[in-house]
């Protein structure tokens, strides 16, 4: 049996910053940092620049908006907002109720700031409801909204409607489709994969929803299945796997997925457990002995299985690589830096398979792939990851 575990470099789509190519006496939109991310030094400056804009325009419910969302991102992390930030953005509330009372904005935030002064637990939908109200093609609810249809408040009809108004607006690129399209593909039948973010959680569901693509799958969100465990009870009942609360793991955060995964495998061994590559690593380092790299998911099994096989199952039968060096839709899209990071998580899978192709004596598929990494890696620049793929010795 041959066997590989798991390779700790992974490239998490989290924490990449980019620089801003425009002026900084200029304001720019803040997107989300599921879209664009910039460094600290960006946010402070537009947050700066943003509040002259309510300065000389307190009505224009955009500039409170962008002003709100370079505060949030300045000086981010994944703990609870501070008690400094939760007061401001209750300030900026107060002040946009006065001026732009009628706002999409003001209504989206008075859902999102409320969210944030519950921790994030609170269950009152009225002001998300009536922010899409007032603006239904405003893609910022959305994420939102399936949350609550998948999570707090099941609703499969309700959940396949914003999965389809989100991938019909046209926001998310495609080649984040494709890559989460890959994630989707890895999992055996009947599935469960572990994911992190929003960039690794929300596309699948957009293609299980929409495409129907896998639905026999369970993609488990970490941030959700800790936050709301009823919802995790659902998601494992609906797989055979009947717990109580008073088993889930009461642990850290870093030991809860090897908690849960054990306890899955010992409910059921026949459902296959995977970790997306863009899992950071403190939530699987405890995982590290049963974690076998199969593409762009680690398998959990505590006996070890042969991951070459699966490999290459993967990478040359189940993905859709094209992507990655044709941009079949001409997007440019501003996400694209973002998504060339996420990208780079093909390199160890890819060179893993071509030493082992290699060796095996199918030297012109092994070429190819070192090939296709060694772009991936020089995209984004990352030297580890060049240097890593150049020392192999076949051209």
């Amino acid at each position: 049996m041959k066997q590989m575990h798991s390779i700790c470099f992974t490239i998490l789509c989290f924490f990449i910053f980019i620089r801003a190519g425009l002026s900084r006496d200029q304001t720019q939109t803040v997107y989300s940092i599921r879209i664009v991310q910039h460094d600290n030094a960006w946010y402070l400056n537009q947050m700066n620049l943003w509040e002259k804009e309510i300065k000389k325009n307190p009505k224009n419910a955009d500039a409170w908006y962008n002003y709100y969302k370079a505060i949030r991102y300045a000086n981010f992390n994944e703990a609870q907002f501070q008690e400094d930030k939760l007061k401001k953005f209750n300030e900026i509330l107060s002040n946009m109720e006065k001026y732009v009372p009628q706002s999409f904005e003001f209504a989206l935030m008075s859902y999102i700031i409320t969210q944030c002064d519950q921790g994030g637990s609170g269950n009152d939908y009225s002001w998300l409801e009536e922010a899409y109200r007032r603006n239904p093609k405003r893609t910022e609810t959305y994420d939102s909204f399936m949350d609550r249809y998948e999570v707090r408040e099941p609703d499969k009809n309700n959940l396949a409607k914003f999965s389809k108004l989100w991938y019909e607006s046209g926001e998310i690129p495609s080649f984040l489709l494709e890559y989460n399209y890959n994630v989707l593909v890895s999992a055996d039948e009947n599935g469960i994969i572990f994911t992190h973010g929003d960039n690794d959680t929300y596309p699948l569901w957009i293609l299980q929803q929409v495409k129907g693509i896998r639905r026999d799958v369970t993609v488990l969100n970490i941030y959700q299945i800790r936050g709301y465990p009823e919802y995790l009870l659902r998601k494992l009942n609906e797989k055979g796997i009947a717990l109580k609360r008073q088993q889930l793991p009461n642990g850290q955060i870093d030991t809860y997925l090897a908690d849960i995964s054990d306890i899955i495998y010992k409910q059921n061994p026949d459902i296959k457990i995977y970790y997306a590559l863009t899992m950071h690593h403190r939530y699987i380092d405890f995982l590290k002995d049963k974690l076998f790299l199969t593409g762009l998911v680690n398998q959990y099994s505590p006996r070890g299985i042969d991951n070459f096989a699966l490999l290459k199952r993967n990478i040359l039968s189940r993905y859709r690589l094209d992507y990655l060096s044709n941009d079949w839709n001409n997007e440019n899209n501003i996400s694209a830096p973002l998504i060339d990071y996420m990208n780079a998580n093909y390199v160890m899978p890819f060179m893993k398979l071509a030493e082992h192709l290699y060796l095996s004596g199918d030297e012109q598929e092994a070429v190819y792939l070192k090939k296709v990494a060694l772009n991936l890696a020089q995209k984004v620049n990352i030297n580890e990851l060049i240097t890593f793929i150049k020392s192999k010795n076949f051209q």
